[in-house]
Parts: structure tokens; sequence; C-alpha cells
């Protein structure tokens, strides 16, 4: 029910919010995304959702519910206080369907033009995701909502374990109230800020970083010491360095599983960098070439120590 009705959902998305949710059962023998994606196979083998588009194995990518179906689980998240959708029309300052916001679950759909700000009551609430909709669909890639959101709000938002904010692009920077949310384990922000600030290893709880950006973001030295990290998306670039951790035993990310898209200097500490990600199971990547590497062209990285290597794409 939090997704708007008819929207297109991407798979990946979909398990790794069920997993920060709690809500995937997991055992010795597999891994969360393996018993994740059973859990949506058996969902289209009872003909609860559609598939929208298939990977190249023959996977579901992507997926959507049926209209019924959608107004049912709707209708029962609300009855249970499972979940409150609260929506916000363009032509009005306040959100429609005015509610004490006490469900732990609230989901925001919002204009893109909306005006004034956003400041829902969410001391309460442990997961907050916002949908832009814009001419009658939901967009992720541009700023036009960006002037409208102040992050002010999550200052109270204490409990939040899931927070998804990657369709409010903001323009001010990396929101500064995000770092003491010590509870999170999903984050997913977008904007055109270009740092991550070292006080992000605060949230020792967080398991998935998502960052939607034009622009190459640099992590800071202080996400080596982000133990319970697990999947870790950068859609443009993203560059991190071993700074003060260049002993290797002091910054194993041992359960980091996904990195994309992480930047490799050509004739830099590549290899010493991998060395960290032993447990990665699908890698995306960026050779860029440096100024003494130029005459000895693109060389192909040792992949030796990634063991548990599955998938690799590398630009």
């Amino acid at each position: 029910g939090a997704f708007r009705k008819g929207e297109v959902i991407g798979a990946r998305k979909l398990t790794l919010l069920w997993n920060a949710e709690g809500f995937v059962n997991r055992n010795q023998r597999s891994c969360f995304e393996v018993v994740a994606k059973e859990y949506l196979k058996e969902l289209n083998d009872r003909s609860l959702v559609i598939v929208s588009e298939r990977s190249f194995n023959g996977g579901i990518k992507a997926c959507r519910l049926h209209d019924l179906l959608h107004k049912f689980c709707s209708k029962k998240a609300k009855d249970e206080k499972f979940l409150h959708v609260l929506e916000r029309s363009e032509d009005s300052d306040h959100i429609l369907n005015p509610v004490k916001h006490d469900q732990y679950r609230l989901c925001i759909h919002a204009e893109s033009t909306a005006s004034g700000s956003l400041k829902p009551a969410c001391q309460r609430v442990s997961s907050l995701l916002f949908f832009r909709k814009r001419d009658g669909y939901f967009y992720d890639d541009d700023d036009s909502y960006a002037s409208n959101f102040s992050p002010d709000f999550l200052e109270s938002c204490k409990l939040i374990k899931v927070l998804d904010l990657k369709s409010v692009y903001l323009h001010s920077g990396f929101p500064k109230e995000i770092v003491s949310m010590v509870h999170l384990r999903y984050v997913s922000i977008g904007g055109s800020f270009t740092e991550v600030p070292a006080s992000i290893a605060n949230l020792w709880n967080l398991e998935t970083f998502v960052v939607a950006s034009t622009k190459t973001i640099y992590l800071p030295d202080t996400f080596w010491r982000m133990k319970n990290l697990k999947h870790v998306d950068v859609s443009e670039m993203a560059i991190i360095s071993l700074g003060e951790y260049e002993v290797e035993d002091s910054c194993q990310m041992d359960n980091v599983e996904t990195f994309s898209s992480l930047a490799f200097t050509q004739g830099g500490n590549t290899e010493k960098l991998l060395r960290r990600f032993r447990r990665l199971r699908k890698l995306k990547c960026e050779i860029v070439e440096s100024k003494k590497c130029r005459r000895k062209g693109i060389q192909f990285p040792a992949l030796a120590s990634l063991e548990d290597l599955e998938s690799l794409k590398m630009s």
C-alpha cells in the first residue's frame, strides 16, 4: 500500500525494504536476497503481482500490484494501523487526510510542484517514505521538488529505521539530521551534494546506503568503521580512500555484499581496497585512468581476493 496504484516497483528496492523492515526470515543456508526473491516469486506464482520486467536470467526485475489487490492492501494497512499514506495536493499548503501520525510507518505522496514545507509529526514513526508525483507519474530523477523540502523535522525522528528521501532532490548538502538517527537500517537519499560527512559512521545499524546524484560522491575514511553495512548503491561514482586505515586488519568490511559504483584509480591502491571487501557478491566499478599510468593503458585489477563474486560490471 505504500506504492501508488499501478506503479512499477523495482524488485531490488522492494527486497531491500523488506529486509530493513525485518520481513525476511533469514537462515544460515541462504542470504536474505535469495529468500526475498523466493517471496517475490511466490507472489507472482499466486498471481498477486504482475511482472513488468525480467532480468537477463529470467528473474523478476520489476513488478506491480493488481489494482484490486492494491486497494485491499491499502485498506488493510490503514485498518490495522500498519501504514498510513498522506496525500498532498499541488494547490494546497496543507497535507490532506490530516491525522495524528501514531502509525509506525508513514508514506507521503506529494505533487512535485507543491508549495510550502513538509513537516509531519513523526516522533513515533519507524519508517518514513516520500514519493513525488508529476503529471500523474512518480519521479526519482528531477529536482523540481527540492526547494519545498526542509529536513529540519527529521530532528524529531529518532526511532526511524527506514528512511527514503530519494525522490526529494536536496541542494543544501547531506542532511546533518540523518547522522543522529542511530536506529537507521536503510537510507536512500538524492541530492547535488558531493561529500558524505564523517559522522555517517554514527549509524552503526545501517545496512543499506543509497545515494542518487549526478555528481561524484566522496565517502569519508570513517566509512570503514560501518561494520553492519551490506549494500552500497551510489548512482554516479563513489570514491573512498583508506586514509588512516592503511593497516588491513583495521578496516575489513566483511559484511558488504553489493557495491555500486566504486571508483578505482589506475595504478592506485585498487587491490588493497578490494581486499577489504572479501564477501562482495556484486560489484559495479569504474576505472579512472591516472596521468602516471596513461602510457601503460588501462590494466584489469586483480580480483583474486573476491572469492564470492557473482556479478561484475566495469567501465
